[in-house]
C-alpha cells in the first residue's frame, strides 16, 4: 500500500480493529497518532472508541478519547463537550486501581493516569471561559 493510502482514516482505523484484536497497543496508538494528525477523521475516533469499548480494553478506548478531546472543536454542536469530557475522565478513572485492591504495577503508570485526569479538567476549565 502506497503512504498516502496508509495514512487515511478508514485504513487507520481498520488497522486499530486489527490491533485490538491482536492486542498490539502499539499499532492502536500509532493508528491514533496518524487519525489525530488529520482534522476529518473525527468520525473514526468515535468508531475506534466503540470498537475499544466492544473489545472490553478501556485502556485503548480512554487513549482514543483523549484524542478526541485534543481534537474536539469548542464550536462543534454536534457534540455535548462536558458529557464527552465527563466520559473521557470516567474511562481513565476505570484504569486506576483502588485503594483496597492495590496490586503490585507501575506506580509511574497511575501517575501518568492522573496526570491525564487533570489535563482533561484541565481543558473543561478552558471551555468554561469560551463560553458563547
Amino acid at each position: 500500500m502506497d503512504q498516502p493510502s496508509q495514512a487515511e482514516g478508514m485504513t487507520r482505523y481498520l488497522m486499530f480493529k486489527v490491533a485490538l484484536r491482536c492486542g498490539d497497543e502499539e499499532l492502536a496508538s500509532d493508528s491514533l497518532a496518524t487519525m489525530a494528525a488529520s482534522d476529518d477523521n473525527e468520525q473514526f475516533l468515535y468508531a475506534c472508541i466503540l470498537a475499544a469499548q466492544d473489545a472490553g480494553d478501556r485502556k485503548l478506548g480512554a487513549e482514543a478519547m483523549k484524542v478526541l478531546v485534543q481534537k474536539h472543536d469548542f464550536n462543534s454542536n454536534h457534540v455535548h463537550y462536558p458529557a464527552l469530557l465527563r466520559s473521557t475522565i470516567r474511562m481513565i478513572c476505570a484504569g486506576i486501581p483502588q485503594n483496597d485492591s492495590v496490586q503490585e504495577g507501575n506506580p509511574q503508570d497511575d501517575v501518568s493516569l492522573e496526570e491525564d485526569i487533570c489535563q482533561i479538567f484541565e481543558s473543561g476549565k478552558n471551555v468554561h471561559h469560551q463560553g458563547p
